[in-house]
């Protein structure tokens, strides 16, 4: 199941700051979803989590409806527009949610073992 397409410019979560890398935007509810992908590598548990009970994490990291829908979908141009999220997480974290991204991109354990650099 998919979620609806979403109209870019109606949400309010993003706030456009081009200067910054990858187009990633600085607010306190992007940085809290960066930080929900990226504990996948640094709290043991998280992963298995996000998959048995994602709406328990959303709730630790006050993930909001709007960002809950897009994240669902785990499509990675949708996340990284709409939300403002690295491109690099938006695919980690598609590999989590989406099953048919899941079938074409494999993470090996050496590119698991470099991205707990970040």
């Amino acid at each position: 199941m998919t979620s609806p397409k979403v109209k870019l410019d109606t949400i309010a979560i993003r706030t456009a700051n081009t200067s910054m890398p990858g187009g990633c935007v600085e607010s306190a509810e992007v940085s809290r979803i960066q930080d929900m992908i990226q504990d996948t590598h640094k709290i043991e548990g998280h992963y298995d989590r996000l998959i048995t009970d994602l709406d328990a994490v959303f709730d630790d990291y006050d993930i909001s409806p709007e960002a809950r829908e897009i994240l669902r979908d785990g499509n990675p141009p949708q996340v990284h527009a709409a939300l403002g999220i690295h491109a690099v997480l938006c695919m980690q974290w598609s590999t989590f949610v989406n099953e048919k991204i899941r079938e074409h991109v494999v993470a090996d354990s050496a590119f698991l073992k470099e991205m707990e650099a970040f």
